[in-house]
């Protein structure tokens, strides 16, 4: 049998994320050995600092022409709203919108390796802190995308305003013109979350993209979608989203078992140990340091650990306050004064 045979076909190859080849991952950082290098101590001044985080948000993909049809028209805002390509050309208008819709839909029936629920697009949502100038984002957006995905996948961008924090969506055809579609892993957000941070410091915009746990922020963060259920709540009122019922009733089981915290509390306290120990140990290496600069960064990391949020869980902060209300409730209502009671 020829060896051509068992060579995989042009065309099968997966496009994953970049990764820069001098990356470096927060544990690197934690264990670094003074002196420092520039990319390094600029990395813990930022996490002192406590720099604005870069938002990079990845929703569900697009896999039929409608959803992408529907979604170009949303972002667009009807159409108002103009779109630009990779080459930044503009598109406006529906019939523009509908002409690229089709033109994605055609190319991607044309591949042969396509199933029933093979994406067409993907989506992107670049967000950016309050203030930041909305050129500077979108700049920053189109920057990541070409560095991510060159030019051999056609994406549009459109920027939004009508909010405090500008943010950009972006649709990326997922096969590119080489024939290689785009896949995307968890393990491939962080990176792409830590290129468009840099993107945007690239822009003049000062951002980050540390992982939670390095900022002492237990678990994971709230998606989009219950950020919005839980805002809608607090403001019309009716009936609690089903998550928040869970969390309250999670909340009151471990209000009822009389424990202190459970022993998902116990897993972020000891996570907070590790971090604290990692962070003073690379305090006091660096405070040996001939470099000035390292010095002075000892003592603003031990600052930083000193002002690190308190470890606890949601559900433990549920049920403090559930505690606090039921004393509220209970506590006997004082008493007038002697000289009004007979009045």
């Amino acid at each position: 049998m020829a060896d051509s045979e068992f060579r995989r076909e042009r065309g099968f190859e997966e496009r994953r994320a970049n990764q820069p080849p001098n990356r470096r991952t927060p544990t690197e950082i934690l264990s670094a050995q003074p002196p420092l290098q520039p990319d390094q101590r600029a990395a813990l001044w930022r996490l002192v600092g406590k720099a604005p985080q870069a938002v990079l948000v990845v929703p569900r993909s697009l896999s039929t022409s409608v959803q992408l049809g529907g979604y170009l028209n949303y972002i667009s805002r009807g159409g108002s709203l103009t779109l630009h390509d990779e080459n930044q050309l503009p598109l406006k208008g529906h019939s523009q919108i509908e002409e690229l819709v089709e033109d994605w839909r055609c190319v991607d029936q044309l591949d042969s390796r396509r199933r029933i629920n093979s994406p067409i697009a993907r989506r992107f949502v670049y967000g950016a802190p309050p203030g930041t100038s909305p050129e500077a984002v979108e700049a920053a957006a189109r920057l990541h995308l070409l560095r991510a995905h060159g030019r051999d996948h056609p994406f549009v961008q459109v920027t939004h305003t009508d909010t405090s924090h500008p943010h950009v969506h972006a649709v990326v055809r997922v096969l590119g013109r080489e024939r290689r579609r785009l896949t995307l892993h968890h393990r491939d957000l962080p990176i792409y979350r830590e290129n468009y941070a840099k993107a945007l410091r690239e822009a003049g915009v000062e951002a980050d993209a540390t992982p939670r746990w390095l900022r002492g922020q237990p678990g994971r963060g709230v998606t989009a979608g219950h950020w919005r259920s839980r805002a809608d709540f607090e403001a019309n009122g009716g009936p609690a989203p089903r998550w928040l019922q869970a969390q309250y009733l999670e909340a009151a089981q471990l209000l009822r078992s009389g424990q202190p915290a459970g022993d998902r509390e116990l897993r972020v306290i000891e996570s907070r140990g590790r971090l604290h120990r990692k962070l003073l140990d690379l305090a006091t290496r660096l405070s040996r340091s001939p470099e000035e600069e390292d010095r002075r960064l000892s003592q603003a990391i031990t600052t930083h650990v000193r002002t690190l949020p308190p470890p606890e869980t949601e559900r433990l902060a549920l049920s403090r306050q559930m505690r606090l209300r039921a004393l509220d409730r209970t506590r006997p209502e004082p008493s007038p004064p002697r000289g009004e009671r007979h009045r």
